[in-house]
């Protein structure tokens, strides 16, 4: 170890006389308890000589204090001991007990060696020897030691997958205590797994630095191994093996590399006549595996084996139910992978879209409905993790709408997705045969309300001329004249809406207009109202004189529909404030009040015809709930946009635009 440090000023910094892998073989051979922390004593790293006298696993020690693993009445002198190391001291003849994660007590003595890198402390280096009463029974100790070290690694794996239901996660794990006994290059994971889209899942997890030549001499290693495997499913993967690219963790590929495997073992993964795969070992080094395996790592792989087949039997039973569930369904199903693979479709399915699942793919799919982007939708739910939906598509005289839904695994990650595809062609056909009734009939409604409204003033002249009315006449006359009114503004309603769902006369007749003017015509319409409930109207304009090019009729009725509601619904003595200026590219016109406000919860409906919030319909005023409706419809066929903010019991303003 003294090899790797140099003095110079009293302070010692590191040498690295040899790559990292070579560094750790070399602390892992060693027959001393040899523990490196950070300058704050924090454990960063502990050989095995260390991992196995102690009883845990690498990753248990990581990030603990090392007076964490001191006796009690020590841990002020070993924090005296960190902090003169700390500050460029080497500290000899050092006498601690550690305790091991049973709590056993292992006697030891050694020395604290600071590393300085730029004058700063970068690690410190702990080297022990342990301490025995006993000589002749050190060799016996170290190997109960030993045994017990293995069993509760052992243990340990098999709780662990225990509690693991994802077969990526299982070979991290495994791999994780495999690296624990096995020096190794590279570990290569090939396991069969009809439950998987794919059918295999293939991992290879790297401690050196290999390249694509490497890689490329363990999948013809893993082949040859496979070759004789007679399974259909096995045969149909290996024949595409050559192909197939392994995920890669632990270090990256080095392209200058040309290493080959020099040493290797295969573990298959057997149970019984069937083959789940195999663990490929290897290394750069020759001679690593002569002696073969110890029972350890023959145990652990066991324990591995058993895993896989617990969770293939889980993953066929959860397959087995959502198969079942999904053919059930009445709306149609894809499930697909990420590489837009159809992996399940029900009957459902292959009924609305005619496609065979065996032979199509999901942009076959998306071929059927060219002028809705659905491959972008599917990118996007892909992304972010979140149901994306289609309103509605046609396909062959029937209208669907469509969820693409993401699939995730235990970890929340995104691995699949569905398609459902839901047949709302008769809710289309019960809307129109609606919207046609409501055509038909407010069209016929129209002509005698027409009649009633006339015939109503010639009833009203005749009275007048005749001399003889009386106040109750006159006020029944005034009620009907209303209530007629207001039927005949319904029906008006009715039509248009009508005509805005199906576009029937539905135009706008663009004029150019004063928009002062305009006003003036509103607000003398609105005066009964204003007076009634006291409320001020006011009116901003930029620039004074401005001039709209837009259907006069029906911006009309939108700043009428507006400041009408403002009026209503606003308290006596509230304002209502108009406030229209333009730009160069559009006319931006708002109406605010000081009014009742909109209940958060209801305000995406506001726009939804025949809605009123509940607070509106509990002031008991009239109103159908089409005058937003049609308001914004107006503004978007001009194409403008229509937008509002509200604040309950403080007022409402809304904002539309009119391009110029």
């Amino acid at each position: 170890m003294d090899s790797g440090l140099k003095e110079t000023n009293n302070r010692f910094k590191h040498i690295p006389a040899m790559d990292s892998g070579e560094f750790q073989a070399f602390l892992n051979n060693s027959d001393d308890i040899i523990i490196a922390t950070d300058p704050d004593g924090t454990i960063k790293f502990a050989n095995l000589k260390a991992r196995r006298m102690l009883g845990y696993l690498a990753y248990e020690l990581e990030d603990k204090k090392i007076i964490n693993i001191v006796k009690d009445d020590h841990g002020s002198y070993a924090e005296e001991v960190v902090a003169k190391a700390r500050r460029g001291q080497i500290v000899k003849d050092i006498k601690l007990i550690l305790v091991g994660k049973q709590g056993q007590k292992i006697m030891v003595e050694g020395s604290l060696t600071p590393l300085f890198e730029h004058r700063e402390c970068t690690s410190l280096w702990a080297k022990f020897t342990t301490v025995t009463p006993d000589a002749s029974t050190d060799k016996e100790i170290k190997k109960l030691r030993q045994k017990r070290f293995e069993l509760e690694a052992l243990k340990s794996l098999s709780d662990r997958l225990t509690n693991i239901f994802d077969l990526r996660e299982a070979i991290k794990t495994i791999n994780n205590y495999l690296s624990e006994v096995l020096e190794y290059s590279s570990a290569a994971y090939l396991i069969f797994s009809p439950e998987h889209d794919d059918g295999y899942v293939f991992i290879n997890y790297l401690k050196d630095k290999v390249g694509k030549k490497y890689i490329e001499a363990v999948k013809k290693d893993i082949s040859s191994h496979l070759t004789n495997e007679r399974h259909k499913e096995i045969k149909q993967i290996m024949d595409k093996f050559t192909d197939i690219k392994p995920e890669i963790h632990g270090s990256r590929l080095d392209s200058g590399s040309r290493s080959v495997p020099r040493s290797q073992v295969i573990f298959p993964l057997k149970l019984g006549a069937a083959t789940l795969g195999l663990i490929h070992i290897s290394s750069s080094k020759p001679n690593r595996y002569l002696g073969g395996t110890n029972w350890l790592t023959d145990a652990m792989v066991v324990t591995f084996v058993l895993f896989v087949v617990r969770l293939q039997m889980v993953l066929r039973a959860q397959r087995s139910r959502t198969e079942t569930l999904v053919r059930s369904l009445s709306d149609g199903i894809i499930m697909f992978n990420d590489q837009l693979n159809i992996t399940l479709m029900n009957e459902q399915g292959q009924e609305f879209t005619g496609l065979d699942p065996n032979l199509a793919s999901l942009r076959d799919f998306f071929a059927l409905f060219p002028k809705a982007n659905l491959e972008s939708k599917t990118t996007k739910m892909l992304v972010s993790g979140k149901t994306v939906h289609v309103d509605n598509v046609h396909l062959r005289s029937r209208h669907y709408e469509i969820f693409f839904t993401p699939v995730k695994d235990n970890q929340g990650k995104v691995v699949n997705g569905a398609i459902v595809l839901h047949d709302i062609t008769r809710l289309k056909e019960i809307d129109q045969m609606k919207t046609d009734f409501v055509y038909i009939a407010s069209h016929q409604l129209r002509t005698p309300l027409t009649g009633i409204k006339w015939f109503i003033k010639l009833l009203e002249k005749e009275i007048i001329k005749n001399g003889q009315v009386t106040t109750r006449e006159k006020e029944c006359l005034e009620q009907i004249t209303l209530s007629n009114n207001i039927v005949i503004k319904l029906v008006n309603d009715l039509l248009n809406v009508s005509r805005i769902e199906t576009g029937h006369k539905f135009k706008i007749e663009k004029t150019s207009f004063d928009f002062s003017v305009l006003m003036k015509e509103i607000l003398k319409d609105n005066v009964v109202g204003m007076e009634e409930n006291n409320i001020t109207v006011k009116v901003k304009c930029q620039p004074a004189k401005l001039r709209l090019r837009a259907d006069r009729t029906k911006v009309r009725q939108v700043i009428h529909n507006l400041i009408t509601n403002g009026v209503k619904y606003s308290l006596s003595g509230g304002t209502v404030l108009v406030n229209a200026k333009a730009d160069k590219k559009q006319v931006i016109i708002s109406v605010k009040d000081s009014g009742i406000g909109i209940p958060k919860n209801q305000q995406q409906d506001i726009f939804s015809k025949f809605f009123r919030a509940d607070n509106a319909s509990a002031k008991g005023l009239p109103g159908s709930g089409l005058g937003l409706y049609m308001a914004k419809a107006v503004v978007e066929a001009h194409g403008g946009k229509m937008s509002f903010k509200s604040i309950l019991n403080k007022g409402t303003i809304f904002t539309f635009t009119l391009p110029r």
